[in-house]
């Protein structure tokens, strides 16, 4: 059992530090390292590498073509073919589960972050759960593919999350290899065409104005879609066996071009406060390129699952290249 022992805000962000009470005989360190890769995430790992190769969504095949060539260069860049090669078998299921097993790697939805910290546990032995051996990798891989990782950085936010790192794994030299795996993190998507299809004024929701080149992030409240436009719901189900359950809805959001994907360097990401019941949809990201594109807001509100889909508005996002007169 553990619990939430302490806590660091961090630019808005909470940060909890989790702390064993009893039953840790098994993975004595699960919930630190967790605590401690959050942070990690949080500080040190580009937005930007994190979502590699999300721009190839929602064409899935070709995401997970991508991922499987990730795994493949990085384990021919560490071991050069001295060991089995590591498999990914993607779940089929609804909603996000990621774990590993022997040599494989399951998984239903897949970060960059999420398949590097799979890939260690598998190098490191899926048997040793987060243990030293675990964080060591965990770190390595990080520190040899993630931009400018600041490894000392890390092993202080270890320290601060007692977080146990053990020696460097062996493993071969940076190599040319290397640099093709970082080259696999760093592919840039073709840029999109904007949208400059003109809409009524009563369907315009909200308006959003980014700077070329600038990085973006959920603390910059940047809403495209709103509970005001949208209002959430919360709405009363059955299961089969006739108990029931409430679930929460509120706004959804897609891009006009490429719908279900990024457009240029931005996603738009959900967002939720648990006191209120407030939902929404903020642009987060860097835009690579200057130009205009619509958000399809809609709504499932009242009904929930058994209501289609219901238009509600557009909102606008632009982005304005600073140097350009």
């Amino acid at each position: 059992m553990w619990v939430s022992a302490d806590r660091e805000i961090v630019d808005g962000t909470h940060h909890f530090i989790h702390e064993p009470v009893v039953g840790t005989i098994g993975d004595r360190q699960q919930y630190r390292a967790y605590d401690w890769e959050t942070r990690i995430a949080q500080e040190l790992i580009p937005l930007s590498f994190n979502h590699s190769a999300y721009f190839l969504l929602p064409d899935w095949d070709a995401y997970w073509a991508e991922v499987r060539r990730w795994i493949a260069a990085i384990v021919d860049d560490l071991y050069r073919g001295n060991i089995e090669p590591v498999e990914l078998h993607v779940l089929d299921i609804v909603g996000w589960e990621a774990y590993a097993s022997g040599r494989t790697i399951y998984t239903s939805y897949a970060s960059a972050n999420t398949i590097l910290h799979e890939l260690a546990h598998v190098l490191a032995g899926t048997e040793n759960g987060h243990n030293e051996e675990f964080t060591a990798m965990v770190l390595m891989v990080w520190d040899r593919y993630v931009p400018s990782f600041d490894t000392e950085r890390a092993l202080q936010l270890a320290d601060r999350y007692s977080v146990r790192v053990g020696n460097p794994p062996d493993v071969l030299p940076v190599s040319r290899r290397t640099t093709i795996v970082r080259e696999l993190f760093a592919k840039v998507p073709p840029p999109l065409p904007s949208d400059d299809s003109r809409i009524d004024a009563a369907d315009l929701l909200l308006r959003v104005e980014l700077e070329l080149g600038q990085s973006y992030s959920g603390i910059d409240d940047l809403n495209v879609a709103t509970s005001e436009f949208a209002p959430s719901c919360r709405v009363e189900s059955s299961h089969s066996d006739g108990t029931t359950y409430f679930s929460w809805f509120g706004p959804r959001a897609e891009f006009s071009v490429n719908p279900g994907g990024e457009w240029n360097g931005l996603e738009l990401v959900g967002y939720s406060n648990a006191k209120t019941g407030e939902r929404g949809v903020q642009v987060t990201g860097t835009p690579t390129v200057a130009g205009r594109v619509l958000v399809r807001v809609t709504t499932k509100c009242p009904g929930g699952r058994s209501q289609e889909p219901r238009f509600v508005g557009y909102s606008e996002v632009i982005v304005i290249d600073p140097n350009d007169e």
